[in-house]
């Protein structure tokens, strides 16, 4: 797609909105388009699998691209989207795949409980514990302290620059494959219950550093949108103060990783004791899982 056909399709889109009531202004300049959308398949864009290559509408020359091989044949190809990153260049394709290739290859016909916390970053409420942690790296911090004394677009700025990006793309790959993973783990289960946690209030608080490491807000915003049998339970709900086994209500510091219930005397882990209420709120048949935690570390 040119230039020109750009800014005409942008004029366009500013026309049809003030004629809707909206106050519209100018085109603003961009530098650098990150992104080319395009739109049509077999207009804008074509894909042939057998040679590994893809044609753009306004390019002469085919492209060889990697991965096609991830769509299934019988998927239906809708649009797509050119993306330029720091590593290369991308061609993001949407597909419909019909839902019997669309169900995971193992299925667990059970319910299951999630608590999402700071030291266990998830607890099911079968016993399982998750950690991760991707903290930030020396490198950018170095990059950032040199590129501040460079002078702004000049080679080396840019050059610097490039360097930071990769950095932040390598960081945000890794915390996109454990999202990956936690999201086909999940997705095996008939139902998935988890609090609709204030994760944007966690970053003001005291441990705001720990929690944007791990990126736990990019995973529930995840399952939100893309997992078809989540059932959010209410932020408000005192899942962490409640007895499991008694319903009894009672008060609990953060630094009390063990709830031991004054009314029937029960001892359990403070996330695990959680994630069964947050099941138990859904008015499931709840199967507690008595035997010893398992941490799983995907990094």
């Amino acid at each position: 797609m040119s230039l020109c056909s750009l800014i005409t399709n942008n004029l366009k889109a500013l026309k049809k909105l003030k004629k809707q009531g909206y106050r519209v202004g100018k085109l603003d300049f961009k530098s650098e388009i990150s992104s080319i959308p395009l739109k049509q398949y077999g207009n804008t864009y074509k894909v042939d699998r057998d040679k590994n290559r893809v044609k753009i509408q306004g390019i002469k020359k085919k492209f060889r691209v990697l991965g096609l091989h991830q769509m299934p044949e019988e998927a239906e190809i809708s649009n797509a989207y050119l993306v330029k990153k720091t590593s290369g260049y991308y061609l993001h394709i949407t597909c419909y795949i019909p839902k019997e290739l669309n169900k995971p290859k193992q299925t667990i016909h059970k319910p299951i409980g999630v608590d999402f916390g700071i030291k266990n970053q998830i607890t099911l409420s079968n016993g399982v514990v998750i950690r991760w942690s991707v903290p930030e790296t020396k490198r950018p911090k170095r990059l950032q302290k040199a590129i501040s004394r460079k002078k702004r677009d000049s080679r080396n700025y840019q050059k610097i620059r490039k360097k930071l990006q990769k950095e932040w793309e390598y960081i945000g790959n890794v915390r996109k494959d454990i999202q990956n993973r936690i999201y086909a783990l999940l997705r095996c289960y008939g139902i998935v219950a988890i609090q609709d946690e204030n994760i944007k209030g966690w970053h003001s608080g005291l441990f705001g550093k720990r929690v944007q490491s791990t990126g736990i807000g990019g995973i529930t915003s995840r399952l939100k949108h893309s997992l078809e049998t989540l059932i959010p339970v209410d932020r408000y709900t005192p899942t962490t103060k409640t007895c499991s086994r008694c319903g009894h209500i009672q008060e609990m510091r953060l630094d009390q990783r063990v709830f031991k219930c004054e009314a029937c005397g029960v001892e359990i882990d403070r996330d695990l004791n959680a994630s069964l209420n947050i099941l138990r709120n859904n008015n499931f048949c709840l199967t507690t899982c008595s035997g010893a935690r398992h941490e799983l570390q995907p990094l």
